[in-house]
């Protein structure tokens, strides 16, 4: 069911870009081919049924040096 709404969002898109390359708006190709790429990608992980990773983990692995550093300074 999952790979048929993968199957009918590309070619909606795919119709879309019909008319976007023919007004020549190139930006908006690349950034709507992005995400529907990254849809693409999130589909077929959740299709082959892989555990997806928690946003929150990639936050705390970002902040966690700009935290370690405020608890320095203020400790």
């Amino acid at each position: 069911m999952l790979m048929l709404i993968m199957l009918i969002a590309v070619a909606a898109a795919f119709w879309e870009y019909k008319s976007l390359r023919a007004e020549k708006r190139k930006r908006e190709i690349a950034v709507s081919a992005c995400f529907l790429a990254i849809g693409v990608m999130f589909g077929t992980i959740s299709l082959i049924k892989k555990e997806l990773p928690s946003p929150m983990r990639a936050l705390e692995h970002l902040l966690q040096p700009a935290s370690d550093f405020l608890t320095s300074m203020l400790s």
